[in-house]
């Protein structure tokens, strides 16, 4: 029973989400593959995602916890239970046959050197791109048949056709010339349009490709290993103090954001490794700081600190 219970939890995780940790066993991992025609069998193939696992990925975040105990109506430790157990009975038939297979994910087996290796089942079912599109063969045009005929035909067409067929070319390249000028200017309003729904609802990518990053746009967040990156948001430029103000209070900042709410969760997160740190708002910025620097030679001692384990990114703002 525990085990279809998690298999089923994680499966339906993996419908909306492009990361599920099993905690202290690993994480699965939702790659994107786009469609693709191969150039000698010429056999189109749709675009679908790829399950990957990560064995190192084992650090608890609480979201298989809790969509078990929701919809298992159950505590957090008998959820927990439910994953432990999960785990164990995986690890016995592996050892038991060798393998441990997960319906539309992939294979858990052993290889040669005895250690976990997993295969990935290549399958649309994770991606709603396919519209249930399935693989094909695409003929190739055969041009090695094709003539040009330059005869004319027995039968002069009259002057009136030939007018016909002259206002009816007209007529055509008039409607090229207006396709050929709006294409432009569509196509500025539709990345214009993109530009500002992205910035309005702070979503940097679109199928898994970063936009703002293909336009040039992106700025460079700071470096805090080994911290979720993909709660960051944008992130002002590094501030430099040239000389201590005696009244002046400083500050060790180890990331700035333009919404609280990422803020607090990388507060958090730091939170969670020992350090005590605070939110603080100002210039239209949620910076993450940490509590209890005075002045800057304690800032600077901190900053030489926590680089080693949190990066060279780390900066000193004046208050």
């Amino acid at each position: 029973m525990h085990q279809v219970i998690v298999e089923k939890y994680i499966s339906d995780l993996l419908e909306h989400n492009d990361c599920v940790i099993v905690p202290t066993f690993g994480a699965f991992i939702k790659h994107y593959e786009s469609a693709s025609i191969h150039p000698i069998t010429h056999k189109f193939t749709p675009p679908y995602k790829v399950i990957g696992f990560n064995s190192r990925l084992v650090l608890n975040d609480s979201l298989l916890l809790k969509h078990i105990a929701v919809g298992e109506r159950c505590t957090d430790d008998e959820a927990m239970h439910h994953i432990l157990f999960f785990i164990h009975s995986l690890k016995q038939h592996i050892n038991k046959f060798g393998f441990f297979e997960f319906e539309n994910i992939g294979r858990f087996f052993l290889n040669k050197e005895g250690k976990l290796q997993f295969d990935p089942e290549l399958t649309d079912h994770f991606s709603g791109d396919t519209f249930g599109l399935k693989e094909f063969i695409v003929q190739p045009i055969d041009r090695t048949n094709y003539t040009m005929s330059t005869t004319h035909p027995k039968n002069t067409p009259s002057k009136k056709s030939s007018a016909n067929s002259t206002d009816e070319s007209e007529k055509k390249s008039s409607a090229l010339k207006t396709i050929l000028i709006m294409i432009p200017i569509v196509l500025v309003v539709c990345i214009g349009g993109l530009f500002v729904f992205m910035k309005q609802t702070d979503t940097h990518s679109i199928a898994g490709v970063d936009v703002m990053e293909l336009l040039g746009l992106k700025e460079k967040a700071p470096i805090v290993a080994p911290i979720d990156s993909a709660a960051l948001a944008r992130v002002e430029p590094l501030a430099v103090v040239v000389a201590e103000d005696p009244n002046a209070v400083y500050s060790v900042i180890f990331g700035s954001f333009q919404n609280d709410k990422h803020a607090q969760k990388f507060s958090k997160q730091l939170n969670k490794k020992g350090l005590t740190t605070v939110v603080i708002e100002g210039d239209g910025y949620f910076r993450v700081a940490l509590d209890n620097v005075g002045n800057k030679s304690t800032a600077l001692e901190k900053r030489e600190e926590l680089t080693t384990n949190y990066g060279s990114d780390i900066w000193i703002m004046k208050k």
